[in-house]
């Protein structure tokens, strides 16, 4: 089939080798993470800190490190991407717009969510936060970094790049972005917090479309991660 379709601003239409270099980044990541959290299980003995404070910094860092090594050395060298090919590009719209779009797309799934949860049998919980930020402050910054700037960078550009662009050329563009939905929804595997990732993805996917730049989602999702981690923090002092 062709791939000569994509959306206006973010050229040119993913290939399948891009796909393939988009899926290996997530799965690396996740090797990564597994890989550094099983290290940090033996230093935290090793050293007599706590496993709950060193192996999620661990996981969060081996995660991102795996990530950008695949990105550069996949995405960016191998699929001859820069990042504009990768989807920063001036939006079709001002970003001023994103002063209510956050707000809204974290309220409104947050309320959907706590309204249709309890119906399905699918409880909400208190976010978490990583015992890495007991490890002090510079632990606590590059967690934070992971969390708020890094993991939605990454995520952006697997779902909201690649895999919808790469589907949305094989098929309509409203069944891309329910598959799209789906897969995300998917690979954020606690069932409490399924309902509001589908209401992420979906803001994210329309943002997506709508300014044309992934800037935008960027800003969107790294936002909504800085709350759910505020919130977490908070819970986790008052504790």
């Amino acid at each position: 089939m062709s791939t000569t379709r994509t959306y206006p601003g973010l050229h040119p239409a993913p290939s399948t080798r891009h796909l393939i270099w988009a899926i290996a980044l997530f799965v690396l990541s996740l090797v990564g993470a597994a890989i550094t959290g099983v290290a940090m299980v033996y230093l935290a003995d090793q050293i007599g800190v706590s496993r709950s404070a060193l192996v999620p910094f661990g996981v969060l860092l081996g995660g991102a490190v795996a990530s950008a090594a695949v990105l550069r050395a996949g995405l960016m060298h191998r699929g001859q991407w820069g990042w504009r090919e990768l989807g920063f590009v001036r939006p079709a719209h001002s970003l001023w717009h994103l002063v209510w779009w956050i707000p809204l797309t974290i309220i409104s799934g947050a309320v959907c969510a706590s309204i249709l949860g309890p119906r399905l049998g699918m409880e909400t919980t208190e976010p978490s936060i990583p015992g890495a930020f007991a490890l002090g402050v510079p632990a606590g910054i590059a967690v934070a970094l992971c969390i708020v700037v890094l993991v939605p960078l990454f995520e952006e550009i697997v779902f909201r790049r690649v895999l919808l662009d790469w589907l949305a050329t094989r098929m309509p563009l409203w069944l891309a972005a329910v598959v799209l939905t789906l897969a995300f929804t998917a690979v954020h595997v606690v069932p409490e917090t399924m309902l509001y990732i589908i209401f992420l993805s979906i803001s994210l996917t329309y943002a997506r479309l709508w300014f044309s730049s992934l800037w935008a989602t960027l800003a969107i999702h790294a936002a909504n991660n800085a709350v759910v981690a505020g919130l977490a923090l908070m819970a986790l002092s008052s504790g």
